[in-house]
């Protein structure tokens, strides 16, 4: 019971904070006794790989049974096809589990690591409900000759209306989002929040990604949604030092973000 006690203590200062709270625990099998349910919300009762697996090695406790189906999880790896997800889902509901997960993905030592290929017909097959899947955004990527673990920055004018601009010393153009590379293998686009001269930058969601496609030459990739609508984007690069202060700056040029 001390483990017991302990993972209550956890669940309890979880409880305590503000938001929404689920806890789930997976305790690695099927307990022989209730004891979990007063410490989470939702307990895993099943593990494994395979449909085989699920027909033969789950454990029908039946303390179990005094419990609705929403406080169950269920986890099946290494299930090859839909058809096999379909018989495994029927199975699950007949077992009175409430929630449930299958994957194809398993073979490669990480079952968790990716999504189900057929993860919509096992969403809707298990909800009864046509899952919305959003498009991924578009991705655009900009290229440029430099130096690995180069200090640079990227000031871009995305043309956007109302956008507050970087105007400051040093600046060619007026600046509303920046891409910054501190050198040390990663990058953040940034957007301009300042009155013009001061330095007031926000982070922005764009996932970008920073690679050396061939030595010399320096790439970043990114989500397009922040840069907005506009086919042609004036940029400026600026070289730093390691203390962040301009050495150089390129030319304005016109970028298509594609």
């Amino acid at each position: 019971m001390a483990n017991v006690e302990l993972y209550r203590m956890y669940s309890n200062y979880i409880r305590t904070k503000p938001g929404k709270h689920l806890v789930i625990l997976n305790p690695g099998a099927m307990p022989s006794s209730d004891c979990w349910m007063s410490v989470a919300d939702v307990l895993v009762t099943f593990e494994q790989a395979t449909l085989a697996a699920y027909q033969s090695k789950y454990v029908d406790a039946s303390w179990t049974h005094s419990y609705g189906p929403d406080r169950f999880w269920n986890l099946i790896y290494s299930v090859p096809t839909a058809q096999e997800m379909r018989q495994l889902t029927e199975l699950a509901h007949r077992r009175g589990v409430g929630w449930l997960y299958v994957t194809d993905d398993g073979p490669d030592g990480n079952p968790w690591d990716k999504p189900a290929t057929y993860l919509t017909a096992e969403a809707k097959l298990w909800t009864g409900v046509e899952p919305s899947v959003p498009s991924a955004p578009r991705r655009v990527s900009i290229q440029w000759s430099g130096l690995k673990g180069s200090r640079a920055q990227i000031l871009m004018d995305s043309g956007q209306k109302g956008a507050n601009r970087y105007r400051g010393v040093g600046s060619g153009l007026e600046a509303d989002l920046m891409l910054e590379i501190p050198g040390d293998g990663s990058v953040r686009l940034m957007r301009y929040a300042g009155s013009g001269q001061d330095w007031k930058w926000n982070v922005q969601d764009a996932n970008p990604v920073l690679s050396q496609p061939q030595p010399g030459t320096n790439r970043v990739e990114l989500d397009a949604v922040p840069l907005g609508t506009a086919p042609d984007i004036k940029i400026q690069f600026r070289l730093l030092d390691k203390d962040w202060n301009a050495m150089s700056a390129s030319k304005i040029l016109d970028w298509k973000p594609i």
